[in-house]
């Protein structure tokens, strides 16, 4: 018995430790050690069945951080330790247009919340329910605090703070002065696919392939002014555009003159930072905080581990893996120019971008 409660007691602290090698180490010099006295013939399936369970947990806790990369929920003093102090002249910056793909960071909201309203107060921020239990508490917000009646610092008009309206090129907003934040699309579709809308109905297939190959070119689309959502028409269900369209638009997006701000949802921290970098304004406590979790509260509530994630191909979307590399390419010169650090993940992130991919 006393050798038993000496083998378990080993295994405990290398499970508890999330050590894989230290789990396996440990029980095989248990093993040896206590051999007589539970047996050699026992240690098999006792090791066996500790290794799956340290695997499982050690997974479990790995997945969360993962996906916690894109939103970071503390406070924001690690983030100010980094990231420089706002611009005694900032860009200015009056009147802007924020096209929002689904998906992509509904979170950036609370930052141009505080930037067009300096006097909010910091626990004012846009949420599921504190103005309203609806998917649309972004224009709720606006339309309650973000007018010169409740805010008479009102410093900078943002056209359509709510919803996932693409560039209006026809009436009156042209391709300039507009903030996005993009995200790879294998994350976004994969997350679209999961929480946005419900599987199985018109325009949310089961299958995930055919899920991607509705909305492929979904954040490309906005930008070109096309819906990337419902209603559309079936016969625009793959969306095509010209060589010559994406050449432009990607050209499009190295110019502050047309793309004001380019984030990007995989570095969270990075965007809010840069923002604050180029156009000043403090950085407050919310801006890290992700209002309105998708796959990453999926994981946190159920454990369950993305299965099909790695289903979805770069190839599957060669619109917006185009467009997400020059994004990329976009936010880390931008970085380097406000002296942020440029994560070593990001550089590997990098590849150029194809266009003989485009007809």
């Amino acid at each position: 018995f006393f050798f038993r409660v000496v083998f378990c007691c080993i295994i405990a602290q290398s499970v508890l430790s999330f050590d894989f090698l230290t789990l396996l180490s440990n029980a095989i010099n248990a093993c040896v050690w206590v051999g007589s006295g539970i047996g050699m013939a026992s240690c098999a399936p006792v090791i066996a069945v500790m290794v799956l369970f340290a695997l499982q947990l050690k997974i479990a806790k790995l997945i969360p951080c993962a996906l916690a990369k894109e939103f970071n929920t503390t406070d924001t003093k690690p983030l100010l330790d980094w990231c420089p102090p706002p611009p005694s002249t900032p860009l200015p910056l009056e009147v802007i247009r924020w096209v929002h793909g689904p998906k992509t960071g509904t979170s950036f909201g609370t930052c141009l919340a505080h930037f067009a309203c300096p006097e909010l107060p910091e626990d004012l921020y846009p949420r599921r329910g504190a103005e309203a239990n609806t998917s649309e508490y972004m224009r709720v917000f606006a339309k309650t605090y973000l007018t010169p009646a409740k805010c008479p610092s009102l410093k900078t008009r943002i056209d359509r703070i709510s919803g996932h309206a693409p560039v209006n090129l026809n009436h009156g907003f042209p391709l300039k002065r507009v903030i996005t934040i993009v995200r790879d699309p294998r994350n976004r579709h994969y997350s679209g696919w999961r929480v946005h809308g419900t599987q199985g109905t018109e325009f949310h297939p089961i299958d995930l392939a055919a899920y991607v190959t509705m909305y492929r070119g979904c954040q490309t689309r906005m930008l070109l002014g096309f819906r990337c959502e419902p209603p559309f028409r079936k016969n625009t269900m793959r969306w095509e555009t010209s060589r010559s369209n994406m050449v432009n638009l990607l050209e499009s997006m190295h110019s502050l003159e047309t793309f004001a701000f380019i984030g990007i949802t995989e570095y969270w921290n990075e965007t809010i930072c840069l923002f604050h970098a180029m156009y000043g304004g403090p950085i407050t406590k919310h801006e890290l905080q992700n209002v309105r979790p998708g796959v990453a509260k999926l994981v946190q509530k159920t454990g369950n581990l993305l299965p099909g994630r790695q289903r979805i191909d770069k190839n599957d979307d060669i619109y917006d893996w185009a467009l997400y590399q020059t994004a990329l390419e976009v936010f880390k010169h931008r970085l380097m120019q406000y002296n942020i650090p440029v994560p070593h993940s990001l550089l590997q992130d990098l590849e150029p971008v194809n266009l003989t991919v485009f007809n």
